[in-house]
């Protein structure tokens, strides 16, 4: 799915910083049968954070709408 550039939903070689001070780059993105974001993979530069689930990955909606949990930076620039 191709999404626009200043879209807050991940995108593969999306840079993610969780609120504990873990970061991490999206790997890959699975989708439900309606097209939206499932599970959201993310190879760590630092340890995976204690909320993150091997097997599943983050909820793609989570990462889109908790703003205040997740940062995502694209291109270098924060996507607010």
């Amino acid at each position: 799915m191709k999404l626009k550039s200043k879209c807050r939903y991940a995108q593969l070689g999306d840079i993610i910083m969780v609120n504990d001070g873990h970061i991490g780059m999206v790997r890959e993105i699975r989708y439900d049968k309606w097209g939206h974001q499932e599970n959201v993979f993310v190879v760590w530069q630092t340890e995976p954070s204690w909320c993150y689930n091997p097997k599943h990955g983050y909820c793609g909606v989570n990462v889109h709408n908790l703003r205040h949990v997740y940062r995502i930076f694209r291109e270098g620039e924060e996507i607010k």
